[in-house]
């Protein structure tokens, strides 16, 4: 009886977990630039983590009824998936940061601008539920010589936190 318990707190408590991430566009952004300076892998992995999908976004998609291309449902018949794609993601990013520091002054790095600031769309996911807000935009940095853009794809806010659910655009 007391593992039974036990188990329901930890259940309780794991369906409970609210979402890690970013709840401001802006600082989103400005992290990521952060980060990219870095070059610190751990800091990345933190980082990347706290914008991709995880459990909690899975339950909170399944609670809705909600399906975005395939997401949570491809997951569920494939649990091992997700974790994998997280860690491409930190690898890519991760990558993205040694490969800017052979090309930038990254020390120097800072925000200039987005590609545009009216791209942010209220979108409804499947029939019930709060609607989320839609966001894909290219970020425009510069080390004071050199101008470079990037984008992590199109990025949801769910349960009030933005989430990555397609491929970096990094260039």
């Amino acid at each position: 009886m007391k593992r039974y318990f036990i188990y329901l707190f930890c259940l309780l408590v794991a369906c409970n977990e609210p979402q890690k991430g970013y709840n401001d566009i802006t600082v989103l952004y400005k992290e990521s630039v952060e980060v990219l300076k870095t070059k610190d892998r751990e800091k990345i992995e933190k980082f990347i983590l706290s914008i991709s999908p995880d459990e909690t976004t899975v339950n909170y998609f399944n609670k809705y009824h909600w399906d975005y291309a395939g997401f949570p449902e491809y997951i569920t018949g494939h649990p091992a998936y997700l974790g994998k794609m997280n860690q491409l993601s930190v690898n890519d990013f991760y990558n993205y940061a040694l490969k800017l520091d052979q090309t930038i002054d990254l020390k120097n790095l800072k925000i200039i601008g987005f590609t545009s600031s009216d791209t942010l769309e209220s979108i409804t996911i499947g029939k019930q539920g709060p609607q989320v807000l839609y966001y894909e935009e290219f970020i425009k940095c510069t080390d004071g010589k050199d101008t470079f853009r990037y984008s992590f794809g199109e990025l949801l806010k769910i349960d009030g936190k933005w989430k990555r659910f397609t491929e970096y655009k990094l260039r």
